[in-house]
């Protein structure tokens, strides 16, 4: 597995936000609130209490929530944080 999508840890920052730190020494945060909302799959990451038990998988290549049901992968989780980083910038030199 590259490193880029090994995990080492998740750190749950606020209400479906997640902290993210890669192998590859990258840290990011997202936002899953979005992706929560559209899929009825996750609807139960809805609930703070559930949302709080986020733990780096098995084979560090997933954030899981205690079920296969409520697991998403590292690489689609990098690439949402990267979108989501590039979004933030954008914005931010629209605005200066």
């Amino acid at each position: 597995m590259s490193e880029s999508f090994r995990l080492i840890s998740v750190e749950v920052k606020a209400h479906q936000v997640l902290h993210l730190s890669f192998a590859d020494g990258a840290k990011w945060n997202v936002d899953l609130s979005k992706v929560i909302a559209k899929h009825p799959s996750l609807a139960a990451l809805a609930d703070p209490v559930i949302f709080k038990r986020a733990k780096v998988g098995e084979w560090s290549d997933t954030v899981t929530w205690g079920t296969d049901d409520l697991e998403l992968a590292a690489d689609n989780l990098r690439a949402m944080a990267l979108e989501q980083s590039s979004r933030e910038t954008s914005a931010g030199k629209a605005t200066s």
